[in-house]
C-alpha cells in the first residue's frame, strides 16, 4: 500500500511538471474561481458595435471590381479567392483613401509596353502553392499561409470542371497567364509615406469596419491584401485539367501537362515579337506551338477568359477538349491596341502589402497577421471586462517562474492587453516570489481594482490562479510596461476621425474611430468625457507610442 502511494504521488509529481513546462497557451487557469471586485455597470449597452455609415450608400466602394476606371485598383483588397494569383475577380472594397493618395502624389504611373507569359502545371493542390508566384508578388517579410491559395485553387478547379475534381492519382491540372502590359501603377512606399498612409489616408468605410466588425469578418470582406503595384492591359488565361494515361508520379504528370499547354496556344507569327498586340493569337490543336499534339494527357480540356480588350471580343469559354478546338483571339488581342480598351490585367511584383503594414495599432496588426495564418478564428465579439491575474516577468537561473500581478483589459476582438505599472522589471525576486502568496494576491488585486474603477465601468474580477506569459502566441497579449490612466489625455485628429487616449509618460494610447459608442461597450465613456485634449502629432504618436485598438 505504502508502494502504491508512493507511485502515485511520483506520477502526480512528473504530470505537474510537464504541464508547467509545455503550455499550450499564453494563459493557464487551473481553476475558474473568478472573484468579482465590480459588476458591469447596467448602464453600459449590450451591443457590442454601431456601425457609423449605411454601408449601401457608398456606390464607389462596392463598385464592380471588373468596371472601376483603370487607375483606380491602388489601396484596395485583395484576396486570394479563385487561387489565381493577379486575378480582377480577387479585388475587393478600397482600404486606403484613393483619392487622398492620388492627390498627394502617392501613385505613378510608369510605361511599360510588353507582354508577360507564364504556365505551370500541378498534379495536386499541395503543389499548387509550390509552383506559383506568391511569394513574388507579396513584399518581404510576411508570412503567407500557402494553403488558401490552393483552396481557392481547388474551388475554382473544381467549379469549372465540374465533373474532375483532381481525386485520381493519375489527374493533373495547370494554367496559363498571358498578360499584355501596357503601364504599371505603383504606389509610393517609402518608409515616411507608409506611416503618412496609416495615419491620415486609411479608407473611412474601411476605419468603420475595422472597429465595428471583427477580424475575420474584415478579412472576410477586404482579403489580407492591399493592391500597391498593378499592371494595365488586357489577360487571357487558361485553366487545364486531364488524366495522364500511364503515371502516377507527380514530376512525369506536370512535365507532360506542361507539354500540352505550350503545343495548346500560339502566340504571333513569323516577324513578331512577343510584346505585339498585332499578333496572331489563339488556342486549339491547329494553332499550337507545337508540330504535333500527341498527347500522354488523355481528355486534355481548358476554360478560357479574358480580361479587358472590346466587349465583342471578349471570351469566356465553358470546358472544351484541346484537340477539337480552335479559338482566335487575334481581334481580342488587336483590340487592346486602344487604350480605352484597358483593364486590370496582373499583379506587379511585391505589389501586394498585407493589411497590417498599414496598422499603427499594435493588437491589430498582430491579430490581422496571425487570423490569416490560421491561428485565430473568432467571428464574434466579446464583452470587453478586465481580470487581475499573475503575469510572467522572467525566470530564475534555477527555472522558477515569477510573476507580477497586474490588470489585464480584453478587448472585443479578445486580445489581453496587459496594463503594467513600470515597477515588475525592477522588483527583487523576493517580491516576485511572495506574489504567490494568496493573501497578498488578493490585497494586491483590491488595490488595483480600485484605482480601474475610478476609470473603467466594465466588470473588473480576479483569479490567482490564471497565469499569462506574454512570449506565447495564443491568445494574443500585448505587455504594456508602463501605464497610468490618471495621466492620460485625448487627441481628435481631423484627418482620420481617429480618437486617440494616451499616456505621455507611459508612451501609450487607445484608439477608436469616431463614434465614442465603442467607450460606452467598454465603460470608459464617464471618464473620458472629463479628459483634456491636448493636441499631438501623429508623428510622435506612430513612432513613439504602442497603440492599442479598442
Amino acid at each position: 500500500m505504502k508502494k502504491y502511494f508512493i507511485y502515485i504521488a511520483l506520477l502526480s509529481l512528473i504530470v505537474s511538471c510537464k504541464q508547467n513546462d509545455l503550455f499550450n497557451d499564453t494563459i493557464r487557469q487551473e481553476h475558474t474561481e473568478d472573484i468579482i471586485l465590480q459588476a458591469r455597470s447596467s448602464k453600459l449597452p449590450g451591443v457590442l458595435s454601431r456601425s457609423t455609415k449605411k454601408k449601401s450608400t457608398n456606390q464607389f466602394n462596392t463598385q464592380n471590381s471588373t468596371t472601376l476606371p483603370i487607375d483606380e485598383y491602388s489601396g484596395r483588397g485583395y484576396t486570394v479567392g479563385n487561387g489565381i494569383l493577379g486575378s480582377v475577380d480577387n479585388v475587393r472594397r478600397q482600404i486606403l483613401d484613393f483619392n487622398k493618395l492620388q492627390t498627394n502624389g502617392l501613385i505613378v504611373k510608369d510605361p511599360i509596353k510588353k507582354t508577360n507569359i507564364e504556365s505551370f502545371a500541378f498534379s495536386d493542390f499541395q503543389r499548387y502553392a509550390s509552383w506559383t508566384n506568391i511569394t513574388k508578388k507579396v513584399s518581404a517579410g510576411f508570412s503567407l499561409n500557402l494553403g488558401l491559395f490552393s483552396l481557392g485553387a481547388k474551388r475554382t478547379t473544381t467549379e469549372k470542371f465540374s465533373n474532375n475534381t483532381m481525386e485520381t492519382s493519375r489527374s493533373v491540372s495547370g494554367q496559363l497567364n498571358i498578360e499584355v502590359r501596357d503601364a504599371m501603377y505603383r504606389m509610393d512606399l517609402s518608409p515616411s509615406s507608409m506611416r503618412r498612409i496609416a495615419s491620415g489616408y486609411m479608407d473611412s468605410w474601411f476605419l468603420d469596419d475595422l472597429y465595428n466588425s471583427t477580424i475575420v469578418d474584415v478579412l472576410n470582406t477586404y482579403g489580407p491584401f492591399v493592391i500597391t503595384g498593378y499592371y494595365s492591359g488586357g489577360r487571357a488565361s487558361a485553366t487545364y485539367y486531364g488524366t495522364h494515361k500511364f503515371s502516377v508520379d507527380s514530376t512525369n504528370k506536370e512535365k507532360d501537362m506542361q507539354t500540352d499547354i505550350t503545343a495548346s496556344y500560339k502566340w504571333g507569327g513569323k516577324g513578331d515579337t512577343t510584346n505585339s498586340v498585332s499578333a496572331n493569337f489563339g488556342f486549339g490543336r491547329n494553332t499550337g506551338n507545337g508540330s504535333s499534339f500527341q498527347s500522354n494527357i488523355e481528355s486534355a480540356s481548358y476554360i478560357i477568359e479574358t480580361t479587358g480588350g472590346a466587349y465583342d471580343f471578349q471570351v469566356r469559354t465553358p470546358p472544351t477538349e484541346i484537340k477539337n478546338s480552335n479559338i482566335d483571339l487575334s481581334q481580342w488581342l488587336s483590340s487592346l491596341n486602344n487604350v480605352s480598351n484597358h483593364a486590370f490585367s496582373g499583379l506587379a511584383d511585391q505589389g501586394l502589402n498585407p493589411i497590417s503594414d498599414f496598422m499603427l495599432e499594435a493588437n491589430f496588426k498582430r491579430r490581422l497577421q496571425d487570423t490569416h495564418l490560421g491561428y485565430f478564428n473568432t467571428n464574434t465579439f466579446v464583452e470587453p471586462f478586465i481580470e487581475i491575474v499573475k503575469v510572467l516577468v522572467r525566470t530564475t537561473g534555477s527555472g522558477e517562474r515569477l510573476y507580477d500581478i497586474a490588470a489585464v483589459l480584453n478587448t472585443r476582438q479578445g486580445d489581453k492587453i496587459i496594463l503594467g505599472k513600470g515597477a515588475s522589471a525592477t522588483a527583487t525576486d523576493a517580491d516576485l516570489r511572495a506574489n504567490n502568496t494568496s493573501s497578498i494576491f488578493a490585497a494586491k488585486s483590491q488595490a488595483i481594482a480600485n484605482e480601474k474603477m475610478n476609470f473603467y465601468q466594465c466588470l473588473i474580477k480576479s483569479n490567482e490562479n490564471t497565469i499569462i506569459l506574454p512570449f506565447l502566441r495564443i491568445p494574443l497579449s500585448i505587455n504594456i510596461a508602463n501605464i497610468s490612466e490618471s495621466r492620460m489625455l485625448k487627441f481628435y485628429n481631423t484627418e482620420s476621425d481617429m480618437w486617440y487616449i494616451y499616456d505621455p509618460v507611459g508612451l501609450t494610447a487607445y484608439s477608436f474611430y469616431l463614434d465614442d459608442y465603442i467607450l460606452e461597450v467598454y465603460g470608459m465613456k464617464d471618464w473620458f468625457d472629463t479628459l483634456q485634449e491636448k493636441a499631438i502629432s501623429m508623428t510622435n504618436l506612430y513612432q513613439r507610442y504602442t497603440i492599442i485598438g479598442l
